[in-house]
């Protein structure tokens, strides 16, 4: 989940705040060391609608499912190469043929089902049982590849649908139950004909999503038919979206979310015994919807763990516009590392396996050449909130000397200094036949930098844990040193301390802690109050 990319955003802290207590020569600061903290901690974010798309200006989804404003960036590709991809799937293949076998029509009952003779000769057509022909005539109604009129002497008649004859043309039809969503046009101008089919393929993912495994428990010989598995397929999408810096999940932690929402509190009674019994078996309502999302390729295995799965770049492209439509900004960053910017960059830490993201931003790095990628991304960094200035830090630090010259520049900013000075004593000292003369050794403001840049990981929560901020501010604060760091704390000039302090102070466990923390925040308030009483007083 996303709290384990701070964890990795801390691997580059570790070393940073190392190399701080060398630099600051403070012998009883032994060790700095951010930890864990789930920026979305993981939880019930409850059921995400089963329809396709969500139109949400005003955040209610959001805020139901628990999400944060903005979440690591997708890399996708284009729009043709998604649509191909799509083209390529058998499940919308057997989709495809299945519209072309309705052709001018054909009844169906009052419930939209097919005459018996009918859905037999259907399932021939297709080379599919029954039981297999039930789930695609679901997707078929769901996903707008088949569609219920009225025909001759009020008889519902079932016609190809609007995904059908999109899928068939690669052309729009106007206005429809589809839509295009926001990346409908295509962020990298893919004709027309490719974002059709990926109205259809999404349309198709949501009826997936929506009703396979509740077709799944109703044909399971065991009797669970009655057991509630409503939108707990889209729930997983949205794990496994959630996932993907992570490489996504363990297929039988994909099962246990969707049974233990299934189940609910009966997750220890018969039921729950008997699920567990059938977790091999192909009836499984979960392996089923695994399954039928591979036919889609919406899933694939990941190269995170035998076991795991995770979402492809059409998954990706799909869920990330629905989140971007209920107000989650999920940054689309280009496939060419030439087209891509420091923020593209940075915006995909924690999107991706940290494997992918170092191959990454080592293309993106040669292809820009070392010392202005260096330059963009500390630009970028000083400007960036406290996890965004982390990992582009930690891109540049592994730069070594050919970003000597970006870290003098970044000597003017604040927000950078104490990472710049760091860095430059480190090349002066570690370089063989090095002529970098050193550099001054950081002033508390700097230290404050450095310290509340990484307590504000731990601190960014509307109610965060307070044994999570004991944890943490231990690691970060060897014992002993609290009074002393906090102190520095107050004076500095970073944004971001008095609420930290604030927090630490309200939340921190040990009274002693908590009491200096609420001290030195009166005094980083009182000290931000006479800074800016002398910059009025200066300017009159």
């Amino acid at each position: 989940m996303a709290g384990e990319s701070v964890i990795r955003i801390a691997d580059a802290a570790i070393v940073i705040l190392s190399d701080a207590v060398s630099a600051s020569d403070q012998e009883d600061v032994e060790r700095w060391l951010i930890g864990y903290n789930a920026l979305m901690a993981a939880g019930d974010y409850g059921r995400v609608p089963a329809g396709a798309h969500v139109d949400d200006p005003e955040g209610a989804v959001k805020r139901a499912l628990a999400l944060p404003d903005r979440l690591p960036g997708v890399q996708l590709p284009s729009l043709g190469d998604l649509a191909a991809w799509a083209r390529s799937a058998p499940l919308t293949a057997q989709l495809a043929a299945l519209a072309a076998w309705l052709d001018a029509g054909h009844p169906v009952t009052k419930d939209g089902e097919l005459l018996p003779a009918d859905a037999a000769q259907a399932a021939q057509w297709l080379g599919v049982t029954a039981s297999q022909l039930r789930y695609l005539w679901e997707y078929a109604l769901g996903g707008y590849w088949a569609e219920i009129t009225d025909g001759a002497g009020g008889q519902a008649v079932a016609m190809p649908g609007e995904s059908a004859a999109e899928w068939e043309s690669g052309e729009p039809r106007g206005a429809g139950p589809i839509s295009a969503g926001p990346f409908g046009a295509g962020p990298f101008g893919a004709a027309e004909a490719g974002a059709a089919t990926l109205r259809s393929w999404s349309a198709t993912l949501a009826a997936v999503l929506a009703g396979t495994m509740d077709i799944a428990v109703t044909l399971d010989p065991s009797g669970l038919g009655t057991l509630n598995v409503q939108g707990l397929g889209s729930l997983a999408a949205l794990k496994l979206f959630l996932a993907r810096g992570e490489g996504g999940l363990r297929a039988a932690r994909v099962r246990d979310l969707i049974m233990n929402g299934a189940i609910g509190d009966l997750a220890w009674t018969r039921v729950r015994r008997q699920l567990d019994a059938r977790a091999q078996s192909p009836a499984d309502p979960v392996r089923v919807l695994l399954d039928q999302l591979a036919a889609l390729r919406a899933v694939e295995s990941s190269p995170a763990g035998e076991g795991s799965v995770r979402l492809t770049p059409l998954a990706l492209y799909a869920l990330a516009a629905e989140l971007a439509a209920a107000g989650v900004e999920v940054p689309v960053v280009p496939p060419d590392p030439a087209a891509m910017s420091a923020a593209d960059l940075v915006a995909l830490h924690g999107g991706v396996l940290p494997a992918e993201f170092e191959a990454i931003s080592g293309h993106w790095i040669a292809v820009h050449g070392g010392q202005r990628a260096a330059i963009a991304l500390l630009g970028f960094a000083a400007d960036a909130d406290a996890v965004g200035r982390l990992v582009a830090v930690g891109v540049v630090r592994a730069l070594g000397e050919a970003a000597a010259m970006a870290w003098r520049e970044s000597l003017r900013r604040p927000e950078i200094r104490p990472y710049a000075r760091i860095e430059l004593a480190r090349l002066a000292t570690e370089l063989a036949d090095n002529t970098m003369p050193m550099v001054l050794e950081p002033d508390p403001d700097d230290l404050t930098w450095l310290a509340t840049d990484l307590l504000a990981l731990a601190c960014g929560e509307d109610d965060p844990d307070p044994d999570l901020i004991a944890a943490q501010f231990r690691e970060a604060v060897p014992a002993g040193d609290e009074e002393w760091i906090l102190k520095v704390m107050s004076m500095g000039s970073h944004p971001d301390v008095v609420r930290v302090l604030t927090v630490l102070g309200k939340h921190h466990p040990d009274k002693r802690v908590a009491r200096e923390a609420r001290r030195a925040a009166h005094a980083a308030s009182a000290h931000r109050a006479a800074g800016h009483r002398a910059s009025r007083q200066s300017s009159r």
